[in-house]
């Protein structure tokens, strides 16, 4: 086993604001949002299939806002990085 398969790549995971992306085995993404006070708990979302992220990119793309533009970006890195794996 190599040393990139006995432990998870920094190159798979990545924050974007409060925001945190990781690509899992198997093509899914873990994304979380880190709550601060009175701004609501943290949210952990898991999504397996392309056709999901994508269109979850598409609803942050259209939102406006700091939050938004962060999972916007989260989103598409995790689409890019799902495709040159």
């Amino acid at each position: 086993m190599s040393a990139q398969e006995a432990a998870p790549s920094a190159e798979r995971e990545k924050t974007f604001g409060s925001i945190s992306v990781r690509v899992l085995d198997g093509g899914g993404i873990e994304i979380i949002r880190k709550g601060a006070p009175g701004r609501g708990k943290t949210l952990r979302q898991v999504m397996w299939h392309p056709e999901q992220i994508e269109a979850a990119w598409i609803a942050a793309s259209s939102r406006k806002g700091t939050d938004a533009r962060d999972q916007s970006s989260a989103l598409r890195w995790a689409l890019d990085e799902i495709a040159n794996a």
